[in-house]
């Protein structure tokens, strides 16, 4: 996220510094169409949503000579496009007058600079950069927050929630996040548990585990969390698995870091912001919490009451502890974040 806003920041200032720069020579253009190109590629390695046209500058297909009036032509042309008015003839004419004498390379030089200056300019204009920054700039506090809890993003909190969650980490309170999340989960007879459980029902990694999903729910509700959380744990990594065989992703089955790392890769380049910031908390999740290193022989040399509670821990009976609702509830969540993983082949 620190990169790709850092990348939106230098774009918007280069845009900014190009659009007053005069192209009045060769060497001049060649650097800026260099400096242009690498911001651009850049830009659309995130999958930004505008696309600038290329610039061409093959030295073996264009004529260098040429060059000046290219740019001179393309000047002429924005001119004319920026007072473009109903006068759709005269418009027409004053084009055809600024590339007469241009042959026909030099006329598919000319077009492009007048689309791509008018690209970033209207970019530049519209504000876009701007906005998109500030998208960028709530994700971030976002990710923070639910990374300072061990708590991942899921679809079923709500938008109104996310901020409360962020407004919380930002007045220092980040030690109230878990109970807010608890909250939000548990009160009104767990509606929104419920609700989240039922949008995974045809789900087509989810639904032929969901009778396990659904007994682990029911205990859950009764307050068994000795029942609920080994009933969960192994279904994460088995949803994980089986997406990377449906998928044909390059990770050896049953090595979970390598599994969960390729299956959140096709999280990661999915630009919808929502998904973004879920990917990023449910990696830190499970690398940092749910499938961190654990060493067997030290954990047991530890009072049962001090042992961590990782998926190992609970599944191989080295921690007896971990029967609370957080520990309970925060595997729901993993699970419903998992839930919005993209499904190319299923």
């Amino acid at each position: 996220m620190a990169n790709i806003y850092k990348i939106l920041q230098q774009i918007n200032k280069s845009l900014s510094q190009i659009a007053s720069l005069p192209l009045t020579n060769e060497s001049t253009f060649a650097v800026i169409t260099q400096h242009v190109n690498e911001q651009m590629s850049k830009l659309n390695r995130i999958n930004f949503s505008i696309q600038v046209p290329d610039i061409y500058f093959a030295s073996s297909v264009i004529d260098k000579s040429k060059l000046t009036d290219a740019i001179n032509a393309s000047n002429k042309i924005l001119e004319v496009l920026k007072v473009l008015s109903n006068r759709h003839q005269t418009c027409t004419q004053q084009i055809a007058d600024a590339t007469k004498g241009l042959d026909l390379a030099m006329q598919r030089i000319t077009a492009d600079l007048a689309a791509f200056k008018l690209s970033f300019q209207n970019i530049i204009s519209s504000g876009i950069i701007d906005d998109f920054l500030e998208i960028v700039r709530i994700d971030k506090a976002t990710i923070d927050a639910f990374k300072a809890a061990s708590w991942p993003i899921a679809p079923s909190m709500s938008r109104n929630f996310r901020k409360h969650i962020i407004d919380l980490h930002v007045q220092g309170k980040t030690r109230y996040i878990s109970n807010a999340i608890i909250g939000y989960y548990h009160r009104n007879e767990y509606k929104n548990l419920k609700y989240m459980v039922d949008t995974w029902q045809n789900h087509p990694l989810f639904a032929p585990r969901i009778h396990i999903i659904k007994d682990a729910l029911r205990v859950h509700y009764q307050g068994s969390y000795t029942l609920s959380i080994p009933a969960l744990l192994p279904q994460i990594e088995g949803i994980l698995n089986e997406y990377v065989l449906t998928n044909n992703l390059s990770a050896k089955l049953g090595k979970i870091q390598k599994v969960y790392d390729a299956v959140i890769w096709r999280f990661r380049i999915n630009m919808d912001s929502l998904i973004w910031v879920i990917a990023n908390t449910l990696l830190y999740q499970l690398q940092t919490n749910t499938y961190v290193y654990t060493d067997f022989e030290n954990e047991m040399k530890r009072a049962a009451s001090g042992r961590r509670i990782t998926r190992h821990t609970v599944l191989h009976g080295v921690t007896v502890n971990y029967n609370r609702p957080i520990n309970s509830l925060r595997i729901f969540v993993l699970l419903d974040a998992i839930s919005v993983l993209p499904i190319y082949k299923l």
